[in-house]
């Protein structure tokens, strides 16, 4: 469940005694379950950008050894 300060926009999952952690104002709202997935939710691209990225590094280090 995720929530979202009024006043600064600050996002997170949890405010501390109810108030937000960026500006210390307590005008918080929960975010709608449509909302917290879109938060949540990621593509393909960003792992297997670091799959490339890891495979990379492992023919270079290959490479070098070898």
């Amino acid at each position: 469940m995720a929530y979202q300060c009024m006043d600064c926009s600050y996002r997170g999952q949890r405010f501390a005694h109810g108030r937000c952690p960026g500006c210390g104002s307590a005008n918080i709202r929960r975010l709608s379950a449509s909302d917290d997935l879109q938060a949540t939710r990621r593509g393909p691209l960003p792992l297997l950008l670091c799959l490339a990225t890891w495979l990379y590094l492992a023919v270079e280090i290959y490479k070098r050894n070898f």
